[in-house]
């Protein structure tokens, strides 16, 4: 999997490495098709590869639309809540609950920009 490396932000293939009982996260990172750079990123357990998650990488951060963050990671909750079946409607109710509390933190973010800009 090509990802960009969290320790020198150049791009290179997500590896895993088994010792004993543990797997172990590398950035392999090659040049004309020859390995050139071997990056440890850590213990598999502690890593979370957040890019696919999040839409985030390490670069061009000024770019990044968090709105558009926002509303993606918004919709995955959802989804992910139609995904699980057990206890679903304890679930559906605590987003609920979430979703109205998120709401009124963005209500209350809009009424501030309009006092900035006195609308």
């Amino acid at each position: 999997m090509t990802t960009i490396c969290p320790r020198c932000g150049e791009e290179g293939s997500l590896c895993r490495y088994r010792r004993n009982k543990r797997v172990y996260l590398y950035v392999h990172h090659y040049q004309k098709g020859k390995l050139i750079q071997k990056c440890y990123i850590g213990p598999e357990e502690y890593y979370v590869h957040t890019e696919h998650i999040l839409k985030l990488s390490l670069t061009n951060l000024n770019d990044l639309d968090f709105l558009e963050v926002a509303k993606d990671s918004i919709n995955r909750y959802i989804s992910k809540i139609e995904i699980e079946k057990i206890e679903k409607e304890r679930k559906i109710k605590e987003a609920i609950a979430k979703l109205e509390d998120f709401k009124k933190f963005i209500d209350d973010c809009i009424n501030e920009l309009k006092i900035r800009v006195k609308i």
